[in-house]
């Protein structure tokens, strides 16, 4: 019997277990869906911190960067969506918008992340120097800048919402950071080669920037240091350039090429400048012309010995040197020689000398190399080869490499020079030419042809001819072709020159234009030495503004005497001992080369040089050491107990006083050897001082007074004790009887390199101040500037003197128009003159300068 009330319970049971379980199922499904919103959300909040820190990690890296450039882009990459949602990125400023919650009220830079469909927002803070940017590139993609000459503003800086659609499911990709600009930009790439490989001092190398590059833009500039001092010795905007290395050795060219965007990036290579010269000289001689002949200065300053020949003909079908004596030398002081025969590859042959040979500095040697064969001998004439030559200086190997066509000319000099109104063209070669070309150009026109040439050789050959004569202007000429009688063209056209003529009221051009000088400090124009007193150089002057006080001045370029080139009334000309060399000292003029154990100079006793009735001296002398020596080591020394300049422990520059005791001034820098360091000692009654490239040294003061000598000076030796030999170079030494000043020492030093003149007034017709013209006729290489200042005399009432811009002259000759004078009529004018050169041993030289009216 089912009783009504048990099924009526059972059914109540099934339904409060239905409503039980629906309410079980969705209480659960409602706290599982909040839980669920909840990890959503705390996962879509860590997201946008994960992606704001990594951005403000960014934006930190960009603003140290610029802090150190000025300005910093980076491009960012980050995922198009978080959790499956869109968001936008905003760059905020201000206190007011970034503070507050989890920031502090100090942060003035934050980033805003904002979740589009969950409505989360967050905000990362931002530590900044400068003003900082945010932009869009492309989707997910964000260009950060950081400028640290601009200051932070205010307001909302960029945004963008990433809403990129991105499948239930689907990964998420996590950020990727790539860095496309650099500091500002991408740098340029600096790649550079030269021609040829291996030169020779005072031979033109051709280098070549072709191969760089700016990834993003362009190279606009590129720098070069030649001797790899730091400074910039050329700038060219084309990526070729050339130079000449005045001496042999190693150095250091660096190449910084500069971007649109003024980054800029270096790129330096050693290139082995060798001091032993090819004289471009190569013939074919022998019965059957198999042989070649050529010749070799020795220009390194010291003895050098020859161990090895390379030999590489053009031709690969010669493929030996046979015969007997294949390689002779005839040297000065050793000869050399191979006497087997060779092989020669295709790639060319080095050979080891039986017997070396060696060369004395300044020296020229004969080589001759033969017999060239294939299977027979060979006719050389008109066949290009290569020579290279291997040889030891001490302790050191060097090479120089160098081809040419055998019997063909080279040119050895070629100028364009005018003496008065008449312009001539002379040019030397190593052979007799026919068929010559000229094409004549400025304010000179037409062409000039061997007919108009004179002729004198040989040994070289010299060709003359009057390009103008009774016209000023700038004249050019340019020789585009020449043959030997044989047939043979002439190697390395075209040579080019130009010059120019004046002869106005307004021109500088004598010694009696420059001699009118009102100011000069640094520039010589007087005949000192190889020095031309019509013509403006860098140099020391007779009196170097020092008057009679300047007792003894040796510019050291005449080896068979010491000549005094003062204008103080005694001769203080020294007499030469032993052999000194020559090499290439302060200005591009020549230095003494002393060997160490026999070359100085002895200046004979003079009332002049004693400093016992002044008490007070100044000795300056330009000192180059070749190698390291050891105890004391003389430059000028009055005697071994008065006053003298020398070396303590061979490398210490120091003066050193005598008053009954020694007063030594020892400076602390080591002096390296094959650099040139300006050294200067002086005594002023209480103090002796040492001064190393224009700066106090050492000082000491227990001297009182110089103790009278009466004997001979030693010039590079201390004629008191022997063996205080000067191994090096020795130049521009000067004597005062008086102590100078540090900034007369200042001077001194500063003039190797840079010098201003001032000319006097001339006085001429009225040129209106906008009609002003300068023409110009100069001498000046790669790393050495010339620049000039017109000064107009308008007079009073009315402007007074007034200065034009600066001129810097381009080229040998040209005429330029003047700048910033008033447009007034003068009828007075001067010049200023500005010399600098990068190095000590060369100097821009001035021949001419003319103001005329622009017609």
């Amino acid at each position: 019997m089912v009783r009504p009330d048990r099924a009526l319970t059972s059914a109540l049971s099934y339904v409060l277990t239905i409503g039980i379980t629906t309410l079980l199922i969705t209480g659960l499904t409602i706290g599982a869906a909040n839980m669920l919103e909840d990890q959503q959300q705390e996962a879509t909040r860590e997201e946008l911190e994960t992606i704001g820190n990594r951005l403000a990690s960014e934006f930190a890296r960009v603003d140290a960067l610029a802090q150190q450039g000025g300005t910093a882009t980076v491009s960012v990459s980050q995922p198009s969506r978080v959790t499956g949602d869109r968001y936008s990125i905003s760059l905020l400023h201000g206190a007011s918008v970034c503070s507050g919650g989890r920031l502090a009220a100090s942060v003035d830079t934050c980033l805003r992340l904002t979740s589009i469909d969950s409505e989360i927002s967050i905000r990362v803070p931002i530590r900044n120097e400068s003003k900082v940017s945010m932009t869009t590139a492309d989707e997910g993609t964000f260009q950060l800048r950081a400028d640290a000459s601009k200051t932070t503003v205010g307001g909302e800086v960029a945004s963008q919402d990433l809403s990129s659609r991105i499948g239930v499911g689907e990964e998420v990709s996590r950020d990727t950071l790539s860095l496309v600009g650099g500091v500002g930009n991408r740098p340029p790439v600096a790649s550079f080669d030269f021609e040829p490989a291996s030169p020779w001092s005072r031979q033109s190398v051709t280098f070549n920037a072709s191969d760089s590059f700016d990834p993003d833009g362009s190279v606009t500039e590129y720098r070069w240091d030649w001797d790899g001092d730091g400074a910039v010795d050329q700038v060219t905007t084309t990526p070729t350039a050339t130079h000449t290395f005045s001496n042999g050795g190693g150095y250091n060219v660096t190449l910084t090429v500069e971007d649109d965007e003024s980054a800029n990036t270096p790129r330096s290579q050693f290139i082995d400048v060798s001091g032993l010269e090819y004289n471009r000289d190569m013939t074919a001689v022998g019965s059957d012309d198999a042989t070649i002949a050529f010749s070799i200065t020795n220009n390194v300053g010291k003895q050098i010995e020859i161990t090895h020949v390379f030999v590489d003909p053009a031709d690969d079908t010669i493929d030996s040197i046979e015969g007997g004596d294949e390689i002779d030398i005839d040297a000065d002081d050793q000869d050399g020689e191979l006497d087997d025969s060779f092989d020669v590859y295709d790639s060319g042959r080095i050979v080891e000398l039986d017997d070396t040979a060696k060369l004395s500095d300044g020296s020229t040697a004969t080589i001759e190399i033969g017999n060239f064969e294939d299977s027979t001998a060979v006719n050389m004439n008109g066949k290009r080869v290569r020579v290279g030559l291997k040889y030891n200086i001490g302790d050191r190997t060097n090479s120089t490499r160098f081809e040419d066509v055998v019997g063909s000319a080279s040119i050895v000099s070629y100028d364009l020079t005018a003496s008065g109104q008449d312009v001539d063209l002379t040019f030397e070669s190593t052979k007799q030419l026919d068929d010559i070309t000229v094409e004549l150009g400025g304010d000179g026109s037409g062409t000039l042809t061997e007919g108009d040439f004179s002729e004198s050789g040989p040994g070289p050959y010299t060709y003359t001819a009057d390009v103008s004569t009774g016209t000023d202007g700038i004249f050019k000429a340019n020789l585009t072709d020449a043959e030997t009688p044989g047939g043979t063209i002439l190697t390395g056209t075209p040579y080019n020159d130009t010059t120019s003529v004046s002869s106005g009221p307004y021109t500088w051009t004598t010694p009696a234009d420059w001699d009118g000088e009102s100011h000069s400090t640094g520039i010589a124009h007087a005949d000192i030495g190889s020095r031309s007193e019509t013509e403006l150089q860098l140099g020391y002057g007779r009196t170097d503004n020092g008057g009679s006080s300047l007792v003894a001045y040796y510019p050291f370029e005449n080896t068979a005497v010491a000549t005094d080139q003062s204008a103080h009334g005694d001769d203080n000309t020294g007499a030469v001992q032993g052999s000194p060399g020559t090499n290439i000292g302060l200005f591009g003029t020549d230095a003494y080369d002393l060997d160490g154990a026999n070359d100085y100079a002895v200046v004979p006793a003079s009332e002049s040089l004693e400093m016992s009735d002044t008490d007070e001296v100044t000795v300056s002398a330009w000192v180059n050491k070749d190698t390291p020596q050891g105890g004391w080591i003389a430059i000028f020394q009055h005697s071994d107990t008065s006053y003298n300049l020398q070396f303590a422990s061979g490398m210490y520059p120091t003066f050193t006083v005598h008053d009954g005791g020694y007063t030594i001034a020892t400076a602390t820098n080591d002096i390296s050897d094959g650099d040139w360091y300006h050294l200067v000692g002086v005594f002023d009654g209480d103090d002796t001082e040492i001064y190393v490239d224009g700066n106090l040294a050492a000082t000491k003061d227990s001297a009182d007074e110089i103790d009278s000598a009466s004997s001979p000076a030693g010039i590079g030796e201390n004629v008191d004790q022997s063996g205080r030999h000067l191994d090096g170079q020795l130049d521009e030494l000067r004597v005062y009887n008086r102590s100078l000043s540090p900034d007369e020492v200042r001077n001194l030093t500063e003039t190797a390199t840079e010098g201003e003149y001032r000319s006097g007034w001339k006085t001429g017709p009225s040129i209106s101040g906008n009609d002003v013209n300068l023409r110009y006729n100069v001498d000046q290489a790669s790393g050495q500037t010339v620049e000039v200042v017109v000064v107009a005399d308008y007079g009073t009432p009315g402007p007074g003197i007034k200065r034009s811009n600066i001129i810097t002259l381009s080229g040998a000759s040209g005429e330029v128009d003047v700048t910033g004078l008033p447009g007034q009529p003068a009828n007075r004018y001067s010049l200023i003159v500005r010399l600098d050169s990068s190095t000590t041993t060369d100097s821009p030289t001035v021949q001419g300068l003319e103001l005329v009216e622009d017609t």
